[in-house]
């Protein structure tokens, strides 16, 4: 159990999926892994807007792609995100990439309306940040913003608008982890999951 999600105790993870070229989405060999997934119980997918693993992802070009390809690639295979209506009820796990012009909690949300867009569902399962904010561009000039207390309000936010079930954070160590429940407490948002990879 994640959070108030029963999850299967496997989970398919999504980073390097992408389409089969530089100008598609679809991909095959996927649509076969997700229809084996759902009928064997282990309809649990790990993506991101950051994951890919074509030339577009690596020149930092094609976010959200790897979220089209699961929601395009269920829908193939017959498989609805739609939990309320669907006899298969896949879990999806997505997260947030915290970056230097990302700077508000609205740029959490936004990011999470985009991602829910993506996904094809109106509520994601379990939203995560991928990791601290680390990407300092500025740092060796002595300019540092660390904006990890504006993205866990901004997960709070999306939590209390109803746009995720569940809210985590990815690669956290025991303060920070703290400092994030504390902050989340603050909203009445519980901490669901600390994704370690």
């Amino acid at each position: 159990k994640i959070g108030n999600l029963v999850v299967p105790s496997m989970g398919i993870g999504t980073i390097s999926w992408s389409g089969k070229d530089l100008t598609t989405l679809e991909n095959v060999e996927l649509q076969f892994l997700i229809k084996e997934a759902v009928s064997s119980d282990a309809a649990f997918f790990d993506t991101a807007e950051r994951y890919g693993s074509n030339a577009k992802t690596a020149l930092g070009l094609g976010w959200g792609e790897t979220e089209q390809i699961l929601q395009q690639s269920l829908k193939a295979v017959g498989v609805s995100v739609d939990h309320e209506n669907s006899k298969l009820k896949p879990v999806i796990a997505t997260k947030f990439t915290p970056s230097p012009w990302r700077n508000t909690k609205e740029s959490v949300v936004k990011a999470c309306e985009e991602s829910r867009r993506r996904l094809g569902v109106d509520q994601i399962d379990l939203y995560q940040l991928h990791m601290p904010d680390i990407v300092q561009p500025l740092k060796g000039f002595g300019v540092k913003s660390n904006k990890d207390e504006i993205y866990w309000e901004g997960l709070a936010e999306c939590y209390n608008r109803g746009l995720v079930k569940n809210v985590g954070v990815c690669n956290y160590g025991p303060t920070l982890l703290s400092r994030c429940q504390e902050t989340l407490a603050k909203f009445s948002v519980p901490l669901a999951s600390n994704q370690i990879a």
